[in-house]
């Protein structure tokens, strides 16, 4: 035991609680209950040599352009490409761990020395690997050996800490892998159906805490590198954006080499919900962040205000019916803004399979009064602004019919028609655009009253629902923030408004990102506060989650920054036939662009 750790072995014994662990790190696998589950990345093509083309975390899998991305000395990390391996995968369930699998190797060069990585798993289009804890910090090059030939290098970013947290989404994000402490001998994974009470004692399994002193294709018991790691790297722990009560461990795990554990116990005023996000920071570097749900032990979690969340979990038939009004200014130099404005109705008709473990960004929000690191891939910004919406992804299409129909105050109708490549998708831009791409159209979305209806299709009957959308709050120190204006990471970020309608108890978002205009790569945070509150000062933490501006290209920027804020007056049920539940959203989202360091 490790002192007062609340009844917690430290460091606990991975394999004795998930027996197919060697196994579930080394193969590639969707079970929500193999901790190390690493995630597939589809690659196409082929080549007579072996292509890398990238090279993540194996657990958090955040792109380089995020912050937090680097290779940790002695973490998981997974390479994909093409041509690396046999096309079956080839699984390695013993230790010590190899250093050549299935004719594969796989070397990181540092200088004019070469390490030798210890593989879990091969594939042609995959690798899991640990990196060894004596690769030195700093730029390093990885290769890949296969049939007698060798890829060409690619360059990583080797640090000394780099945390990433298991999901059970295989991706990065979602319901982390958090075991909930009982009791010595029960220690269930968390989820919806298992959530945690506020106060108790869990544990966060991932990668990338520290290097060992010790080898690392051995188990961390048998190589000397067990033991609590706080008096070498700075530790903490957010939970629903609140810091944690206590941190009892943060180390190796027993049993298999490359693992972490952070022992934790949460703050008793821990916000209740079924995704409640969860971050690790080290020496103020953040992890990928991941979601657990946090409530009375013996009860599936809930979230009262968000009435997706029940229907994502248990499975329903949903459709959500999103009215987003999204204005502001967009930087294409430091000395040239254009204002926008724009609405988009967005309309989503799907079926919902439901599981404990069930994601969804969109549906999934964090509790009230809390933040939640956003990232995102391959955003179009110029085609976003320009009002095309990407493939939002909510699940199993239902045909509602050709068209709906949206109008304002009884005379301004919208015809909105079905996505013909997506029967569940109704996406249309009714007003406003980008001065840039052509004249804009007149706004659309004002304070008024609304419909929306449609004749209905073979899957949903015919939807009629009414809603108002009422004055939106007034941001106060919006002047603040210019295309000029550099935003310190390292201090709070300080947003004010005016509340609008006190009859509309509206939630307000806040927010800021940076995207990286060649990757489209965004990362950011969204936080979630009532309006009366009148305003918030973003904690440095969350800064800490978008990424700094980069220096400016020959064809002008190359990344573009925000920050932002946003209400939610409109959360409304409706009903329709073939629909379990229905909801309409109302929306206004204002972005200033600003510079991030």
């Amino acid at each position: 035991m490790l002192g007062d750790t609340g009844g917690v072995s430290a460091p606990t014994s991975f394999s004795s609680r998930f027996s197919s662990f060697p196994r579930a790190i080394s193969k590639l696998s969707s079970q929500a209950a193999a901790i190390a589950t690493l995630v597939v990345l589809s690659c196409g093509g082929a080549a007579a040599a072996p292509v890398l083309n990238a090279a993540f975390n194996g657990a958090s899998f955040l792109p380089p352009q995020s912050p937090g991305s680097g290779l940790a000395q002695g973490s998981f990390f997974s390479g994909f490409g093409t041509e690396m391996g046999p096309a079956e995968g080839v699984i390695n369930t013993a230790l010590p761990l190899p250093a050549e699998l299935g004719g594969v190797r796989v070397t990181v060069t540092s200088g004019e020395t070469s390490y030798d990585a210890y593989l879990t798993f091969v594939r042609a289009d995959q690798f899991n690997a640990i990196l060894p804890s004596d690769v030195p910090v700093g730029p390093a090059e990885v290769r890949v050996a296969f049939g007698g030939e060798t890829s060409e290098p690619i360059t990583v970013n080797v640090v000394a800490h780099g945390f990433g947290i298991f999901t059970a989404t295989s991706s990065g994000a979602g319901p982390g892998s958090v075991t909930n402490f009982v009791s010595q001998t029960s220690q269930p994974l968390n989820s919806s159906s298992t959530p945690i009470e506020p106060g108790g004692v869990a544990t966060i399994w991932g990668s990338g805490l520290i290097g060992t002193p010790g080898a690392d294709d051995v188990a961390p018991l048998e190589s000397g590198a067990l033991g609590d790691r706080q008096d070498q790297v700075q530790v903490e722990v957010l939970v629903g954006s609140k810091p944690v009560s206590r941190i009892l461990y943060a180390g190796r795990s027993a049993e298999f080499p490359g693992i972490d554990q952070i022992s934790i116990e949460l703050a008793a005023d821990t916000p209740a919900g079924c995704f409640v996000p969860l971050m690790v920071l080290l020496n103020g570097v953040p992890s990928n962040e991941v979601t657990i749900a946090v409530g009375p032990a013996d009860q599936t979690c809930s979230d009262p205000l968000n009435p997706l969340s029940s229907a994502l979990i248990n499975g329903a038939r949903v459709a959500a019916l999103a009215n987003v009004r999204l204005l502001g200014n967009v930087a294409l130099s430091q000395s040239l803004a254009l204002d926008f404005s724009l609405d988009v109705f967005a309309g989503s008709f799907s079926e919902q399979t439901g599981a404990p473990f069930s994601y969804n960004r969109f549906f999934s929000l964090p509790p009230m009064g809390s933040c939640s690191r956003q990232e995102f891939r391959g955003i179009d910004l110029v085609g976003l602004l320009g009002g095309s919406f990407p493939d939002l992804d909510f699940g199993a299409e239902l045909d509602a019919g050709a068209s709906v129909t949206l109008m304002r105050d009884l005379q301004n109708e919208r015809l909105v028609p079905q996505d013909p490549d997506s029967v569940g998708r109704y996406v249309e831009t009714v007003g406003g655009g980008l001065a840039l791409i052509g004249e804009p159209d007149p706004p659309y979305y004002e304070p008024g009253e609304y419909s929306i209806t449609s004749a209905g299709g073979p899957e949903v009957g015919a939807v009629d629902v009414s809603f108002t959308l009422p004055e939106r709050p007034l941001w106060l120190n919006r002047e603040a923030f210019t295309p000029a204006t550099v935003v310190d990471r390292s201090q709070p970020l300080d947003l004010s408004w005016e509340p609008g309608d006190p009859q509309a108890p509206q939630i307000m978002l806040v927010l800021a990102a940076n995207v990286h205009l060649q990757t489209g790569v965004a990362s950011g945070f969204l936080c979630l506060v009532p309006q009366t509150l009148g305003g918030l000062a973003v904690s440095p933490n969350y800064l800490q989650t978008v990424s700094a501006t980069g220096a400016p290209g020959p064809g002008g920027p190359t990344t573009l920054g925000f920050v932002g804020y946003g209400s939610l007056p409109v959360v409304q049920p409706f009903e329709a036939e073939g629909l379990d539940l229905g909801v309409v959203l109302g929306t206004t989202i204002e972005l200033q662009s600003v510079m991030f360091q």
